[in-house]
């Protein structure tokens, strides 16, 4: 009988640290894949925007049409409204 009162304790205890180290790994990956908010000052005026990251790369094509804005947009910056 003192057995089985010990081998449920165990059970108990390694289940309450699997669900922690769950929790924490779940929390962890949210916590690198949330866009981060930065703020600049243009003209003594406060500007917040935020950066994705985290962001996979699924195929070829889907790696040149990144490529593709990313080459063909600086060409655009003169017409943005905050360009100097």
């Amino acid at each position: 009988m003192q057995k089985k009162k010990g081998s449920n304790l165990i059970f108990v205890l390694l289940s309450i640290i699997i669900i922690v180290l769950i929790f924490l790994a779940v929390n962890i990956v949210r916590l690198f894949n949330k866009p981060i908010e930065t703020t600049l000052v243009k003209n003594g005026e406060l500007i917040k925007y935020e950066e994705v990251t985290g962001y996979i790369i699924r195929d070829e094509k889907e790696y040149w049409q990144i490529y593709e804005y990313i080459e063909n947009n600086s060409l655009k910056w003169q017409f943005d409204e905050y360009y100097e």
